[in-house]
């Protein structure tokens, strides 16, 4: 049968101290816990990645391009003559009505009036103001003006060959621009004449629009 040694005084001096290490010790807290992988939210799967070319820079409509074309190029449909007949109407009512804060908005920053006869020229609302100052416009009120079936448009193409009927394409006259003929119906009141018998008006594209760009007329300030 084994024997058991007895105690050495230095060890006898640390029992008592190695149990209440062992008492502590378990009556201290229970050591944390933490959850196990099949506690956790399951996570969600990212999709894999995907090259993505970048956008296009928009691109800016235009009226013209040159062809073949080395980048990608959006054209404006052609404005609608029917466009341009109406900015001369609301220009002739409101010259009728003596309005020139309404013809202002309707014509080109560089507008220009000309008279072919004496070669005479001005800024064309230069020139409007002038024919509200010096003449009465209103007794023309009630009377008609112009017949749309007679007015003729030209293109700068329909232009490009000087043809018996047709006038001179205007040397400022550019791609997109249009050129209308017009026979004023009532150019004169009594003895005073109000307008020329025929008017030669260019418009240009501007704004979404047409813009009054040049007014031609056989016509004199009194």
């Amino acid at each position: 049968m084994p024997t058991h040694q007895p105690l050495s005084p230095s060890e006898l001096h640390l029992a008592p101290l190695a149990l209440v290490f062992i008492t502590l010790a378990c009556c201290s807290p229970r050591s944390p816990s933490y959850p196990t992988t099949d506690r956790l939210e399951p996570s969600r799967r990212l999709p894999d990645g995907v090259a993505l070319d970048p956008l296009p820079a928009p691109v800016s409509p235009v009226l013209l391009a040159e062809a073949p074309s080395p980048w990608s190029v959006a054209l404006l449909p052609p404005l609608p003559v029917e466009a341009a007949l109406h900015v001369l109407r609301r220009v002739l009512n409101a010259l009728v009505s003596e309005d020139l804060s309404e013809i202002q908005p309707l014509l080109a920053p560089r507008s220009s009036w000309l008279n072919p006869q004496s070669n005479s020229s001005a800024p064309l609302l230069h020139h409007f103001r002038e024919r509200i100052r010096r003449l009465d416009y209103e007794p023309l009120a009630s009377s008609p003006l112009l017949r749309e079936s007679d007015t003729e448009v030209f293109t700068p193409e329909d232009l490009d060959a000087l043809l018996p009927g047709r006038p001179r394409r205007p040397p400022e006259m550019q791609p997109g621009d249009v050129l209308l003929r017009v026979r004023i119906l009532t150019p004169r009141v009594g003895a005073d004449r109000l307008f020329g018998d025929e008017l030669l008006v260019m418009l240009r594209p501007e704004r979404g629009g047409y813009l009054i760009q040049r007014w031609q007329e056989e016509f004199q300030l009194p």
